[in-house]
């Protein structure tokens, strides 16, 4: 993650999209599972882990 918003969220960008995953912090790397498309940015959830 690059950023925190006021919100909270982390936010990263990848492939000329912003991505928005909430429960990040900035430095975070993790895998994401996409919920919501939108025209310039996306929202996304941790993925889940085993």
């Amino acid at each position: 993650m690059e950023a925190i918003t006021r919100e909270g969220n982390g936010m990263a960008r990848m492939q000329g999209f912003v991505i928005f995953v909430t429960d990040t912090k900035v430095g975070d790397q993790v895998k994401i599972k996409i919920e919501r498309v939108m025209r310039k940015f996306l929202i996304a959830a941790l993925a889940e882990t085993n």
